[in-house]
């Protein structure tokens, strides 16, 4: 406990260095630092560079410093060589995640009270948490600052930093950053990853089908890995595809004309469509 009481009283003080090391100074005052010598965010104060690794801080110290420094976490994904623009991402790609993942999102505030309240449904009726009812936002926030545990106060950290998000980026920043950011499986991190990794292609020129295979993905990408389980992949892609129609991305021929496609994975594998209605 003694540790912990430390390791929080170095952070705040480091933090406190760190925004007035560097402020204007008086004739009174000390003389102004070089600043050609401050090449960096973390070497504003002396103190900062003897902090521990944020990994290694208390989780809501960590969740705090972020809502007050958004930008340490989000200027490192964008600085990427993969990181693409959402122009360069493809519309396919960018309708089939809002609908299976987010389907207002254009529309909410970083929390969907709609997506909440029937998560809490299906969760009261399994008497377990079977979903999470994150918007894209949360599920932004909870990939880049969070882990995967399910608890009600992550949950609370999760919209916080969502809402902090939204307040600071755009909604096609947003999109952009979870696109660049979500894990795909097969050791992908990010829509170029993943595009080059399944189909040897890049994600602007994807087909319909193609496309929606690859939102499925994030949803559980270990088990769904299509090149292990690419009937289970497949299954998934037809939910994508359904949701796409539901929500008015396509037309109902253009869903079963893609799901009919056959799918030419980058490997040489094949993944073919199954009529259930003929079996």
């Amino acid at each position: 406990m003694i540790k912990k009481i430390l390791l929080i009283a170095l952070i705040v003080t480091g933090l406190y260095w760190r925004d007035n090391w560097n402020k204007p100074v008086t004739p009174t005052e000390k003389p102004a630092i070089n600043q050609t010598a401050l090449t960096t965010t973390d070497s504003r104060s002396p103190l900062w560079q003897y902090l521990p690794a944020k990994e290694k801080w208390p989780e809501f110290l960590r969740v705090m410093y972020y809502m007050i420094y958004i930008k340490d976490a989000i200027d490192p994904i964008r600085a990427r060589a993969d990181y693409l623009p959402l122009d360069s991402v493809g519309i396919h790609v960018q309708h089939a995640i809002i609908a299976v993942e987010d389907h207002n999102f254009y529309q909410h505030n970083a929390i969907s009270a709609e997506s909440i309240t029937r998560a809490f449904m299906v969760n009261t009726s399994a008497g377990e948490i079977l979903q999470g009812g994150s918007t894209i936002t949360q599920q932004l926030a909870k990939n880049l600052f969070l882990n995967n545990k399910q608890t009600i106060n992550r949950k609370i950290m999760e919209a916080m930093l969502a809402i902090v998000l939204e307040k600071n980026y755009s909604k096609d920043e947003i999109l952009e950053l979870y696109l660049n950011s979500v894990f795909f499986g097969m050791s992908c991190t990010g829509i170029n990853q993943a595009s080059d990794r399944l189909f040897g292609k890049a994600p602007i020129i994807l087909k319909l089908e193609e496309a929606a295979l690859l939102a499925g993905l994030p949803n559980a990408p270990l088990s769904l890995n299509p090149f292990e389980n690419p009937q289970g992949a497949k299954k998934r892609q037809e939910i994508v595809l359904n949701a796409m129609q539901q929500f008015g991305f396509i037309t109902q021929s253009q869903c079963l004309q893609a799901k009919t496609n056959t799918l030419y994975l980058k490997n040489g594998t094949t993944i073919e469509y199954v009529d259930k209605v003929a079996l």
